[in-house]
């Protein structure tokens, strides 16, 4: 979940013959839904009334959903990089100093997401500012980034995503570096 898209990925990874994991993607999408485009386009109360987030949910749905039920079976786990996992295992840990060791293959349950949620979009931006955990130059962007961490979830029916400090491009090196 980016400020501008969000990149699904579906595909497997299993190790190779050499012990390094090899993955193949079976589909892939960016959708121009993203952090602060969502908070553009619908969170303009602070804090967020409930409408607003209602509207922002369904808005997302409708663009994901046509992908989604392209999947051919659910998808047995979730892994979500960047910004708004990261700090929601930051803020449930109530980290005062980022730890990207306590982050990294942190399981993050939907309940969790769906508490915090409900708590930061309750809280007007100088208080979010002031969270626990939170990055303050997040503090505007972060309820709009769980409300998509959300829907991710309940389209892939899942309860749960693992959270990595590893991002895309860092895949992308991994996997460009097979055929050298």
């Amino acid at each position: 979940i980016g400020g501008g898209s969000t990149e699904v990925v579906l595909g497997s990874a299993e190790l190779g013959a050499d012990g390094i994991p090899v993955t193949r993607i079976k589909m892939a999408h960016s959708f121009d839904i993203g952090s602060r485009r969502v908070r553009d386009l619908f969170l303009r109360s602070d804090p967020p009334t409930l409408k607003e987030i209602e509207e922002a949910d369904a808005w997302i749905v409708s663009e994901m959903q046509p992908y989604f039920r392209q999947f051919p079976k659910k998808p047995e786990k979730i892994i979500a990089v960047a910004g708004t996992a990261t700090s929601l295992v930051s803020i449930d840990r109530a980290m005062d100093i980022y730890d990207s060791e306590r982050v990294h293959g942190a399981e993050l349950r939907a309940e969790t997401v769906s508490q915090i949620a409900q708590s930061l979009a309750a809280m007007p931006l100088t208080k979010r500012r002031k969270v626990c955990g939170l990055e303050p130059e997040r503090a505007d962007v972060i309820v709009a980034g769980v409300i998509i961490l959300q829907v991710v979830l309940r389209l892939a029916g899942l309860s749960a995503c693992t959270v990595s400090e590893s991002d895309i491009l860092q895949g992308i090196l991994l996997d460009a570096s097979r055929d050298l």
